[in-house]
């Protein structure tokens, strides 16, 4: 009678000395060099830290959503100068953090910085919209200098669709009459979207459960 045989799961290997020292550096780079980093190891004497990055992702979140709008009714060099800061500040923590949770993590509770892997999902959709939204920020501060013309109205959507479509190096045709500062810009955008949207988008490929595969057997 057949028996089925399940096939065993491959050994993981060791990784190589690049990639234990690029995973040290990206370690180093989030505990020393960011406000993140920072924070988050002050939390740590009141518990576990997961809470803390939770509410830390989707703070930021909300703080890109009101620095947006505020962005289109301000006509302040000063606040958008502070609001340009900030930008700066998140971009130098999104590099170490989405490569390292990508990348360099594994879901072991309390050990990691992953502690479920649906949870991790809608950090890292978080972390993605955020991004679109600080750029969309940066494209309405350099209209507002005219740096780059809006084509179409409203410019609140119009500027938020440009910046969506540049997170994979596309354009909707929405922004004429560019200057050099505004091509600049959209060049970072599309090599930290398109590199991001490939990070996430493969990490959310390895959370899905794999296929259970079995191989027949004969039994004389």
């Amino acid at each position: 009678m057949a028996k089925a045989k399940k096939i065993p799961e491959p050994t993981p290997s060791e990784p190589t000395p690049m990639v234990k020292w690029i995973e040290s550096t990206l370690d180093r780079w989030v505990s020393d060099y960011t406000v993140f980093g920072e924070a988050q190891r002050r939390s740590k004497q009141f518990g576990q830290s997961f809470p803390f990055v939770d509410s830390w992702v989707i703070g930021c979140l909300v703080l890109s959503i009101i620095l947006y709008g505020v962005s289109f009714t301000t006509k302040s060099v000063f606040i958008e100068i502070v609001i340009l800061s900030v930008m700066v500040v998140r971009m130098w923590e999104f590099v170490p953090c989405i490569l390292n949770v990508t990348m360099f993590t594994k879901a072991n509770k309390g050990q990691t910085d992953i502690y479920d892997a649906r949870r991790t999902v809608i950090l890292m959709l978080f972390n993605y919209l955020e991004m679109i939204f600080w750029f969309a920020t940066c494209y309405s501060i350099l209209a507002s200098h005219n740096r780059l013309h809006i084509a179409g109205a409203p410019h609140f959507i119009v500027v938020f669709r440009e910046s969506l479509m540049s997170m994979v190096a596309n354009s909707g045709g929405g922004f004429t009459r560019m200057a050099r500062s505004a091509w600049v810009v959209i060049t970072i955008q599309n090599v930290f979207g398109l590199v991001m949207t490939i990070l996430v988008a493969a990490r959310i490929v390895s959370f899905l459960p794999p296929p259970s595969t079995t191989i027949k057997g004969g039994q004389g």
